[in-house]
């Protein structure tokens, strides 16, 4: 269990910043919750995952409002994930993306900034079997 203080003293973030972002609901603390004055919030090793990439994220050079708007996006088109705990993310040049399982069991790749525009649709792997054919399919074109 860690503290605000402890958050502050690993990466930076003011109790002000930490009880802001609990109060928006951005990055709440699994473990205890602020219940009046006085509480202490108590955080896990997972929100300390998700606030280490906030981190890295804003030592890169982008915007609080920038990472919030990812995450609430991803929010809408995923409701039952928690972009910062349950789905890779990745600082891409400009933006930032959700790696994801697809219903299929495919992984896909999610623009977060542009309200989750799909940037892959398929993995390498998920085409082995389709090159398999195709390779068939030649060879017996050419034994004609």
């Amino acid at each position: 269990m860690f503290t605000t203080s402890d958050i502050g003293r690993l990466y930076g973030f003011s109790q002000r910043q930490l009880d802001a972002w609990d109060r928006s609901g951005f990055i709440n603390p699994s473990i205890r919750r602020a219940a009046g004055k006085g509480t202490v919030r108590l955080y896990s090793t997972d929100d300390l995952l998700a606030l280490r990439f906030i981190k890295r994220l804003l030592d890169a050079g982008w915007y609080i409002r920038t990472i919030k708007h990812a995450v609430n996006n991803l929010l809408k088109i995923l409701p039952d994930k928690d972009p910062l705990r349950d789905l890779v993310l990745l600082d891409a040049n400009g933006s930032i993306l959700a790696r994801c399982p697809s219903s299929a069991g495919e992984t896909i790749l999610l623009d977060a900034l542009s309200s989750g525009q799909l940037v892959v649709v398929f993995t390498l792997s998920s085409l082995v079997s389709e090159v398999e054919t195709d390779v068939m399919t030649l060879n017996r074109g050419q034994q004609k």
